[in-house]
């Protein structure tokens, strides 16, 4: 075998090293839903199922009541934290007068035994208008009744917003108020 021959062979081997190597990297970097994932991932469904039924005793049932919700704006003034306690949040749910909806995508959940997190962009619409975007991340542990969820911090911005590949949400009204 001549040199040539020899330099295209290990050419030709680090390239489909590398091939395989990508390819290893890109599906361990692709989230898919699994049977570990799908606890957390339903719990956080329920959650948001909750919120747009105004349902206190459904949410309840995936909520530790002594977890936080933390919520932050960072606007012209600086940081502005919005925190919120699980039983208060569900305390003022049953009084809510106002038509929520949250919707989720493209949602990644890690999980380790009795620990999950589940992290997503989100959109959020108070009576059938735009109201805000951002991201959340829910830490949830698995009890001995299901997955619930501990606390939730979350972003919300008002502006510059990417649109959500669910399109736009339908309300009874049938019309909506999209993102600027």
């Amino acid at each position: 075998m001549s040199q040539t021959d020899t330099e295209r062979g290990r050419r030709s081997m680090a390239s489909c090293s590398r091939l395989v190597l990508g390819a290893c990297i890109l599906a361990a970097a692709t989230p898919v839903v699994g049977e570990d994932e799908a606890g957390p991932l339903q719990a956080v469904n329920r959650f948001f199922d909750a919120m747009a039924g105004n349902d206190a005793a459904l949410a309840a049932t995936v909520m530790i009541e002594d977890g936080y919700l933390y919520g932050y704006v960072d606007g012209p003034e600086g940081l502005r934290l919005v925190p919120t306690s699980i039983a208060d949040y569900l305390a003022g749910m049953g009084r809510r007068r106002d038509s929520l909806l949250e919707r989720i995508w493209d949602a990644q959940v890690l999980r380790d035994g009795r620990l999950a997190v589940v992290w997503t962009p989100y959109d959020f619409y108070r009576n059938g208008e735009f109201h805000h975007c951002g991201v959340n991340s829910f830490n949830l542990i698995l009890v001995d009744d299901g997955w619930k969820i501990a606390s939730v911090v979350y972003s919300m911005l008002t502006e510059n917003c990417k649109p959500s590949p669910l399109g736009a949400p339908e309300f009874d009204a049938g019309v909506t108020k999209e993102p600027q």
